[in-house]
């Protein structure tokens, strides 16, 4: 496209802050263009800080498509994205994204699954942000799913992650 091809010499964080403006104005589509120029970029040569910026990327993808309706797009930019991530750090943010898609379609087991296994990469690789998020997700799913005592001990885990002076 135009717009593939307007942006494609430009560096992955010029892209990226370009899709965020496409994304702020609502218009999708576009966003999801400049991202996938990012996350057609991953090759193992990159340097561990492009590499993640390719990794964000399709996280962004996903949740796009998620935004507008397409759910298996969505889950298919995401599963690739794990396949990628698995020569990286962390992919938490993936893992979350891939337990809200099944969230969406009801799914509870495998979004319950797919939210430990991106909490486990919280506990290797720290970010507070996508752990909050995934042991939140998780507290929800444990009440929909009538776990309650499992349901207390992610918003547990979840408040000392939000405010780790008041446990």
């Amino acid at each position: 496209s135009a717009l593939a091809q307007k942006y494609d010499k430009l560096s992955s964080d010029q892209i990226i802050a370009a899709a965020e403006k496409h994304e702020e104005n609502e218009d999708n589509e576009n966003a999801i263009v400049l991202y996938t120029i990012v996350t057609n970029r991953f090759n193992n040569n990159l340097s561990e800080s492009e590499k993640q910026k390719c990794i964000l990327a399709y996280v962004k993808v996903g949740i796009l498509y998620v935004k507008i309706g397409s759910y298996i797009k969505a889950l298919d930019s995401e599963i690739e994205g794990i396949k990628k991530a698995k020569l990286c750090k962390d992919n938490s943010q993936l893992y979350n994204v891939i337990g809200n898609i099944y969230s969406y379609y009801f799914d509870y087991e495998k979004a319950i699954n797919y939210y430990k296994k991106g909490y486990a990469y919280c506990a290797k690789y720290p970010d507070k942000e996508t752990e909050f998020k995934i042991l939140s997700n998780l507290t929800n799913l444990s009440i929909i799913t009538d776990h309650i005592s499992e349901a207390k001990e992610s918003h547990k885990k979840a408040e000392a992650v939000r405010d780790p002076k008041n446990p």
